[in-house]
């Protein structure tokens, strides 16, 4: 259920909450390690982005970057937010669906979707 008093979190931070990466740390080595963990996620992405991408982002410019790694779905520390209400709602319908076991996930037959 829903609940408003919910704190906005990133999927960043849903991620390292769900590997207890800063479960036991004080507010200092809670930020060192979360630094330290979004470097790595870091460098991993743009390995690999330099061997697929044509145009890529300068080194300096970690926005852009964190931009282009939300886009491909990788978690960051940016907030998914937008205007369009159709939006949300195909957002959150999408992580919904993917959520789902395969048993009662939503199934394509011709052009109607049928619950397994």
């Amino acid at each position: 259920m829903q609940n408003s008093n919910w704190a906005l979190e990133t999927t960043f931070e849903r991620l390292m909450k769900c590997h207890q990466v800063t479960s036991n740390a004080n507010h200092d080595e809670r930020t060192r390690q979360l630094n330290a963990a979004e470097r790595k996620m870091l460098n991993n992405f743009k390995r690999y982005a330099y061997a697929v991408f044509k145009h890529l982002p300068n080194d300096n410019e970690l926005e852009e970057w964190l931009a282009l790694m939300q886009h491909y779905e990788v978690s960051t520390r940016l907030l998914d937010w937008t205007y369009s209400f159709y939006v949300a709602l195909f957002l959150r319908l999408n992580t919904w669906i993917l959520t789902m076991t395969p048993t009662t996930r939503p199934v394509q037959f011709g052009r109607s979707k049928v619950m397994l």
